[in-house]
């Protein structure tokens, strides 16, 4: 009997040793699968461009005194008083209309940016088909949309505050 006792710790032993290192990897590839996922990867670009466009809105906001009452926390001394708080990583499936909804977000705030360009004069040479009357240009030509704000985002600017330059 000892004789099969042995073999069997030494076969236990051997699947132990064989099998943690294959099933470590099937869960590293699983995680690695979903990780390089190509509509998870443009959901975590577009998070963070969206991010980066509501600081950039946020400042202008608070910079300009534009539609400062949404800006989250308020604006001391020309700037935002809180942060912008970083996105979650999104956590649930990956299709395209979670892509298409961010897409449309990053054009509303791109319109937006463009719109306090043209409004406050800053900037304006990013503007696509410059600015008109503090306005972004109806269209450049028969290819580009027009850039108009979306109707809940029209601008107000405070003309009773002082606006000090940044430079």
């Amino acid at each position: 009997m000892r004789v099969n006792h042995r073999i069997w710790k030494f076969v236990a032993a051997f699947v132990v040793v064989a099998l943690v290192p294959t099933l470590v990897n099937a869960v590293a590839s699983a995680h690695n699968l979903q990780s390089h996922d190509p509509l998870q990867s443009q959901i975590t670009e577009r998070d963070n461009l969206i991010f980066n466009q509501e600081s950039l809105l946020n400042t202008y906001r608070c910079l300009f005194n534009v539609d400062t009452q949404v800006v989250p926390g308020g604006c001391v001394d020309g700037k935002p008083a809180d942060d912008v708080p970083r996105p979650d990583e999104f956590a649930g499936t990956p299709t395209q209309s979670e892509v298409d909804a961010r897409d449309n977000l990053i054009s509303n705030q791109e319109s937006l940016l463009n719109t306090y360009r043209c409004l406050i004069n800053v900037d304006t040479q990013i503007v696509p088909g410059g600015c008109v009357d503090g306005k972004p240009a109806e269209k450049q030509d028969d290819s580009t949309p027009a850039v108009e704000p979306p109707v809940e985002s029209t601008p107000t600017v405070d003309t009773t505050a002082e606006v000090l330059s940044p430079w």
